[in-house]
């Protein structure tokens, strides 16, 4: 899926800060405001300009900039004077009779918690984890400081009963089970940063492989590291999406990396954080670099059997992958 824009350039900026090899078009569109593009190209460019720019779906991509003539204009134009008064009212406006305020709130809770075609298991794992963690509360678990034995009842990683019992179903049950709600919206923030994006380029059924496999490798590690102390959380598998992106993104191509830098930033702050505060005591680092490195492993294998490059082809959101 695309959406196309047509803006108008209002302004050029030669000189950016903090970005020497690029220039910034100004733009008169509301939603696209400023667009970042190689020095090289400035003289393609003047103000007053009409652009025809064609994005990704969720605006996460440039894909094609190209001159917006008197016919395609019309033909917008045309298009526009077609539809029904009401759907030339904003969005929200029309579909809720003018009340934008409660609208927004619905859509927001719709597009965390409702599954989509593009992101059906990242929505179903938020709602799984949200779903245990209320059985909790239901149950009389604390919702601030749960006691150890509350989070080994509900599933939580122990040494003495994953490996001395035979339990092992608790080295997959521990990603679900959460100490608090701290900790589950710090997850859930987390793993919305990547999850919605890393699903769509993998496609649901390798996400979800990713998911549950570097899960169980981030609980060998925590078991391996400190087989004594009740561990759990969904951070170990979340940090295998944050290995499995940064194995995209550090082998791509110097156009797609220089498109996605922002993404890259995001991703490497977020990791070197959590690693900080494992380093300090309050997290289970061992599980988070378990989960960290196995899922950048599996996207070097993935990428190197090819595995990768036939199921991202068709992908809108990386035309110009790493794999492509």
């Amino acid at each position: 899926m695309k959406r196309m824009i047509i803006t108008e350039v209002t302004g050029i900026v030669s000189k950016p800060m903090f970005r020497k090899d690029h220039f910034r078009l100004k733009l008169a569109d509301k939603y696209l405001r400023k667009l970042y593009l190689p020095k090289k190209d400035i003289d393609n460019f003047n103000t007053g300009d009409r652009l025809r720019i064609e994005i990704s779906e969720f605006g996460k991509q440039v894909i094609r900039i190209t001159p917006a003539t008197e016919r395609i204009v019309s033909i917008i134009s045309r298009k526009k004077e077609e539809l029904p008064s009401a759907s030339k009212r904003p969005y929200l406006q029309a579909l809720f009779n003018g009340e934008p305020a409660r609208a927004s709130v619905l859509q927001v809770i719709k597009s965390l918690f409702i599954p989509t075609k593009d992101r059906i298991v990242s929505m179903l794992i938020i709602d799984i984890n949200i779903l245990v963690f209320v059985l909790m509360l239901l149950g009389g678990v604390s919702i601030h400081a749960p006691q150890g034995i509350d989070i080994v009842n509900w599933g939580g990683n122990y040494g003495p009963l994953t490996i001395g019992e035979g339990q092992y179903w608790r080295m997959f049950t521990c990603n679900f089970v959460h100490i608090g709600i701290v900790h589950l919206l710090m997850n859930l923030i987390g793993f919305v940063l990547v999850a919605y994006f890393l699903e769509s380029v993998l496609g649901w059924k390798l996400f979800l492989f990713t998911y549950i496999f570097t899960g169980l490798l981030s609980s060998v590690a925590s078991l391996w590291w400190h087989s004594d102390v009740v561990s759990a959380g969904a951070s170990g598998a979340i940090f295998g999406m944050y290995g499995m992106l940064l194995m995209l993104l550090l082998t791509a191509n110097k156009r797609t990396r220089t498109a996605f830098s922002g993404l890259t930033k995001t991703t490497l702050l977020f990791v070197g954080y959590n690693l900080l505060m494992g380093i300090a005591g309050s997290t289970d680092n061992a599980a988070h670099i378990g989960g960290l490195l196995s899922g950048f492993l599996l996207g070097g294998i993935l990428l190197m059997t090819g595995i990768l490059k036939k199921l991202v082809a068709s992908k809108t959101a990386l035309q110009n992958s790493p794999v492509m």
